[in-house]
């Protein structure tokens, strides 16, 4: 394996006193080795990566300061009674060497250093750790001041994480570390230029060619590599919706016809508004990939073919090579700049590359239970090439979608925001790492203004991104702009018209609206695209209620409670209510108190409900449960309960989350 230096938080533990057991009792000091690697192996794998044993101690390397203390913390707060006040931890973030799986370097001495001089039960910490973490509320750290370490040159600052025998549980900090008006100044820079940059009739959509690009096909060689051959669709896809004068159908709706026998035919008839359609063919052998494309109008007549064959390291360069043909076939407006900035990319190790592939694949498939391993997998390629930005950028991504997710944990926000500043520090110009930061200060830190400039931005860069437009739909809806957000939410179907999300919430903004029969229209496509959505079902059982139609609101609902039994207590049950059905809403929401387990979204589900009943103190105490799952925000559209709007506790929920209180009644009644 070739030598990679990178940044990394590094932590050594050992166990106090362990030579001495050793030295009287062999057994004994055997198995205090093999409790302790059973109690921290673990841990550390859920925040980092597990690097090796050393006698007593273990060395771990992490991707950030927070992971690698909250790796620490957890480890010294559920420490089992045989190794209890015997854990010593050091941690340093410095420049790493990995090699052959080991990693040395001084970044690793130095951590190495700390843990020595650490007390037991203790976790010590260096300058550059404590200066990525000082601003997270939860961490509490004390200066122990300048030491001098055996072999390191120069005193180093030492610091001491606090409260960790105490029992404290780290949580994390609503607003981690984040030099906000920096930011703030580089993304309004940023997007004048990028302003100045883009095509001023991008709002004219009529005049803009739409192009889909169907799944690549293996002609020959090894056919196992699936991610390759979805992988580069989806890379083409992205990379074609840079280009402001296309519109890119997103892979969602393109990847369906992976299987079809005539992708073409089946694809012209379903996507009537597609001008343009890419077909594409490729071979590898052994390290060389060819590339066989053509670009085909609606009657199936050749504009354009290209054929294009490289080594795999060269992968990245042919997609942008395709996207300036393509774009220049279609005289599609690609800026000089852009163009010149695509020439510059440089060749990459082939096994990131299928990594990053590999895990954008399954990140793409929006299955809750996928997220982890797609993540596994970015995460091993920004472990390969700390500079590789579309990896950083595709990992911000998987971690947004696992904080949207019921499951989500708190720190999925922090690896999401860390992940989406790194991607870019390293390219200005990535629309999904703009995107991703833009989901984080929505869902997560409550800024909506820079929130509104990554949502802006990533349109700019990437018109083409269905995703974004949904969130920003949504982040649209929240203040009061329906019919902005209804547009923004029509724009996203129109780029993914069989992501079915798309068009049963576009459904849902206008019921909000009270457009009924357009939203019944909506839930209808969604329907035909698939048959079996819970989510589609509950909207329609909305607008039933709303119509007065409750045998067939009743109908809905039930089926919508088959397809997902959660949505019982997530929606149903304040259905019930709002029919006056109190027996059975009573009913339910004491079974969803004892059926869900206490967490974040049975909080939200319980402050739901509470509010539909007058409820304040129980919606107040589950309305501020911490940590909050993403949606928490959307409870200023939600609430109807002028018992509860009007409670000053409800301006401070507001006050707290950054949000005004409603100008007016909830849309959701």
């Amino acid at each position: 394996m070739v030598k990679h230096k990178h940044l990394a938080a590094i932590i050594f533990t050992d166990l106090v006193g362990f030579s001495k057991i050793a030295n009287t009792n062999e057994a004994k000091a055997l198995e205090l080795i093999e409790i302790n690697r059973h109690h921290q192996k673990p841990i550390i794998k859920k925040y980092g990566s597990f690097v090796k044993e050393i006698g007593d101690g273990i060395l771990a390397k992490f991707t950030s300061a927070f992971d690698a203390v909250a790796c620490s913390i957890e480890i010294q707060n559920s420490t089992p009674p045989a190794l209890l006040n015997k854990i010593r931890i050091g941690i340093h973030l410095g420049d790493i060497t990995e090699e052959n799986g080991d990693v040395f370097g001084d970044g690793v001495n130095l951590a190495s250093r700390l843990e020595s001089i650490a007390a037991p039960g203790a976790i010590y910490i260096s300058d550059s750790v404590y200066n990525a973490i000082k601003s997270i509320d939860d961490i509490k750290t004390e200066y122990l001041g300048d030491k001098e370490l055996k072999n390191i040159a120069d005193s180093v600052k030492c610091y001491k994480v606090l409260g960790v025998k105490l029992g404290a549980t780290l949580k994390p900090s609503k607003r981690p570390a984040f030099n906000s008006r920096l930011m703030t100044f580089l993304l309004l820079v940023v997007m004048v230029v990028v302003t100045v940059l883009i095509v001023t009739n991008r709002n004219n959509t009529k005049d803009i060619p739409m192009i889909t690009v169907l799944p690549f096909k293996q002609l020959e060689g090894d056919t196992s590599d699936l991610f390759l051959e979805k992988g580069m669709t989806e890379e083409l896809i992205r990379s074609l919706g840079k280009n402001t004068s296309l519109i890119v159908i997103n892979p969602k709706s393109t990847l369906r016809y992976f299987a079809t026998i005539n992708p073409f035919e089946e694809a012209s008839s379903e996507l009537e508004e597609s001008d343009y359609f890419v077909k594409g063919y490729y071979s590898k052998k052994i390290n060389i990939i060819d590339i066989n494309l053509t670009l085909l109008d609606r009657s199936n007549k050749e504009i354009w073919s290209g054929n294009y064959g490289k080594d795999e390291a060269y992968i990245p360069e042919m997609i942008s090579n395709i996207t300036i043909d393509i774009s220049e076939a279609l005289d599609a407006n690609l800026s000089q700049a852009k163009q010149e900035r695509m020439k510059e990319i440089k060749n990459i190790d082939p096994e990131t590359y299928r990594l990053y592939l590999k895990g954008m694949t399954i990140i793409n498939t929006y299955n809750v239970s996928d997220y982890p391993k797609g993540i596994m997998y970015l995460e091993e390629a920004v472990d390969r090439n700390t500079a590789d930005s579309k990896a950083w950028a595709g990992l911000a991504e998987g971690y947004v979608w696992l904080g949207h997710s019921p499951i989500g944990p708190p720190y999925a926000w922090h690896k999401a925001k860390a992940a989406a500043i790194r991607a870019i520090q390293l390219d200005s110009m990535n629309a999904e790492a703009y995107a991703a930061l833009a989901h984080v200060k929505t869902y997560f830190e409550y800024d909506y203004k820079e929130a509104e400039i990554g949502y802006k931005k990533a349109n700019q860069l990437n018109p083409s991104m269905a995703f974004n437009h949904y969130h920003y739909a949504w982040h649209l809806y929240l203040f009061d702009s329906l019919d902005k957000a209804i547009e923004e939410h029509k724009i996203a179907q129109k780029l993914d018209p069989f992501a079915p999300v798309h068009t049963f919430w576009l459904g849902g903004l206008l019921v909000f609206r009270g457009d009924m029969e357009e939203a019944k229209k909506e839930i209808k496509k969604a329907f035909a695209i698939e048959p079996d959505l819970p989510v589609a079902y509950s909207i329609l059982g909305d607008i039933y209620r709303r119509e007065g139609k409750y045998d067939s609101a009743e109908y809905a609902f039930k089926k919508s409670i088959e397809l997902a039994p959660f949505i019982k207590y997530l929606m149903y049950m304040k259905h019930c209510f709002r029919v006056g059905d109190y027996d059975k809403g009573f009913q339910i929401l004491e079974e969803a108190k004892m059926v869900l387990p206490q967490g974040s979204f049975s909080s939200f589900v319980l402050a739901g409900a509470y509010a539909e009943i007058d409820s304040a103190d129980q919606f107040f105490k589950y309305a501020n449960y911490e940590p909050a799952i993403a949606f928490v925000p959307w409870l200023r559209k939600g609430v109807s309960s002028k018992v509860i709007i009007e409670d000053p506790r409800f301006k401070q929920l507001m006050d707290k989350m950054n949000l005004p209180m409603p100008a007016t009644t909830s849309d959701n009644y």
